[in-house]
């Protein structure tokens, strides 16, 4: 509960209601300059492990659980580790969860004898794994092999999705380029063209070119991306994972006109982020997901195939963009307030018990948490038409003491995360004057 006294006499203030206003004033200053401090602040991230199916899924999540919740779907043939510039910047806004699939990142690996690797199985291990951590409504992040994995999820589950986020993921078949042609032939005889396969996908040079792509300026790429991501390759059994997984894409091009027909059909709120240096799909990609969405967000990065490697800031603004929902989707936010408890006027202490609705108290300010769905805000406080006010982002009922008797009013702002006013509730009460002690008998 939040504790603070004032006086008041003959309508003026007294030079120690100035002095507490000062003073008032500055811890206003510092709690709002700390509070802003802590909301730009990035909450640490928690490695976790869940059983699915008997198999150990690894991820990584990080924000409050009553935010809007992003699913990160992860590529080739990295894991939910390169989600970690998106978990840094925006874990104090949204709630972000990022797994990696079987047989990828810290995951439990199977052999192909163990687990078919498919993009039926998996997809349908990570709708388990939703499940298993109670997320019934997600905002889907798809990158690469992501695409595969998130469209079975929507269109097994449509109701979950609040939107669609995606990144260098193919829906199309134009999106796979002329440089696909090997794989088909992979595809059409697997026998005859698996070793070229192997040797192409799993090699050194061919994970280093995923990053790369064509970008003028290798310098600004971390050569840990790809040797990391390489010694993951080489792992025993990996390449008999990996090449399985692959055979098996030829899936989701016989799946691509259902995934259309889907978006087509149902309209989903959709940003598409493309780097244009990306060797690995076609730049045309982009434009076809928009004649299925004509009101998708569309962006064309700086950036490679793994765009958050070198446009993480970009795409974190973008995100946030994307992620405000307009008014007109909700019930507006009011405040409700009870009457002080009768009990502790007596006493010169007013405690006043409310509650916001449709809005999230939350001790995070500024133009970034503007416009979300619900809202983020916090309370003002003004007393007896003081010529000032304090930020309450805590929640709790308002304790206030050392009111003097007689009539008292206690204005609670409900505002917006840039202090923008949203509703306001107005409480009156008077403290009694004191009783005076019995007379000693005589």
């Amino acid at each position: 509960m939040r504790k603070q006294s004032f006086q008041r006499a003959k309508g003026m203030f007294s030079p120690r209601m100035t002095w507490m206003s000062l003073v008032a004033a500055l811890m206003l200053c510092a709690q709002v300059l700390a509070q802003s401090k802590e909301s730009a602040m990035a909450q640490h991230a928690s490695y976790r492990t869940v059983k699915i199916d008997g198999l150990s899924i690894f991820y990584r999540e990080v924000g409050p659980n009553d935010a809007p919740t992003i699913l990160l779907l992860h590529g080739l043939p990295s894991s939910s580790r390169m989600f970690e510039p998106l978990l840094a910047r925006l874990g104090n806004q949204f709630h972000l969860v990022a797994p990696d699939y079987p047989g990828f990142g810290h995951s439990d690996a199977p052999t192909p004898k163990e687990f078919a690797y498919t993009f039926d199985n998996i997809a349908a291990i990570m709708d388990r794994f939703t499940e298993a951590l109670h997320l019934s409504k997600y905002t889907l992040y798809m990158q690469d092999y992501g695409g595969p994995v998130g469209f079975r999820m929507a269109l097994a589950h449509p109701d979950r999705i609040e939107a669609l986020i995606v990144q260098d993921a193919v829906a199309h078949n134009g999106g796979l380029g002329a440089n696909w042609a090997p794989r088909r032939a992979f595809w059409a005889d697997r026998a005859t063209h698996e070793a070229a396969l192997r040797t192409n996908l799993l090699s050194l040079q061919t994970t280093r070119t995923r990053h790369l792509g064509s970008d003028p300026n290798p310098d600004k790429y971390d050569p840990d991306l790809w040797t990391d991501e390489f010694a993951f390759l080489s792992r025993p059994g990996e390449a008999d994972i990996q090449s399985d997984l692959f055979y098996d894409y030829r899936t989701n091009v016989d799946a691509y006109p259902k995934w259309q027909a889907w978006m087509h059909k149902t309209q989903p709120r959709l940003l598409v982020l493309w780097g244009k240096y990306d060797l690995s799909f076609d730049l045309s990609e982009p434009q076809a997901y928009r004649r299925d969405v004509p009101t998708a967000q569309v962006h064309i990065l700086d950036a490679g195939h793994f765009a958050l490697d070198t446009a993480a800031d970009e795409i974190t603004d973008l995100i946030r963009r994307f992620m405000v929902v307009p008014p007109a989707s909700g019930p507006a936010p009011r405040i409700v307030i009870d009457p002080p408890l009768p009990e502790s006027l007596a006493h010169g202490r007013v405690i006043i018990k409310y509650r916001a609705e449709n809005l999230r108290i939350s001790p995070f300010f500024g133009a970034p948490a503007v416009g979300l769905w619900p809202p983020i805000g916090h309370i003002h406080v003004t007393v007896d038409d003081a010529p000032w006010r304090w930020a309450d982002s805590s929640g709790e009922p308002l304790v206030l003491n050392g009111f003097p008797a007689g009539p008292h009013k206690v204005l609670i702002e409900l505002v917006d995360s840039n202090h923008q006013p949203l509703d306001k509730g107005v409480v009156t009460f008077a403290i009694p004057l004191p009783t005076a002690p019995n007379a000693p008998h005589r």
